[in-house]
């Protein structure tokens, strides 16, 4: 029961997106996969997962040295002391 539900979930969004089209012509039915959306799609989302995770990557190197200069200087760095890089 519970792949029933996934699956019909992974179609549900899939066919929101575009990727997946359902069509009924001459009593015949047909679906269809639309290749180019979806590589397009998931183009588009790699990149802004790749933007995201430099973005973090950024404010993580940027605490790193905060505490770094505060244990230089014997300093305490409070847990949600702003960023200053």
């Amino acid at each position: 029961m519970r792949a029933i539900i996934i699956a019909a979930i992974v179609i549900g969004a899939m066919a929101t997106m575009g990727w997946l089209n359902f069509s009924n012509s001459d009593g015949a039915a047909s679906a269809t996969f639309d290749k180019n959306k979806a590589a397009q799609d998931t183009a588009v989302a790699k990149e802004k997962a790749k933007e995201v995770a430099e973005e973090g990557a950024e404010v993580i190197r940027n605490a790193v040295d905060d505490v770094k200069r505060a244990i230089d200087k014997d300093e305490s760095v409070p847990a949600n002391a702003p960023n200053k890089g």
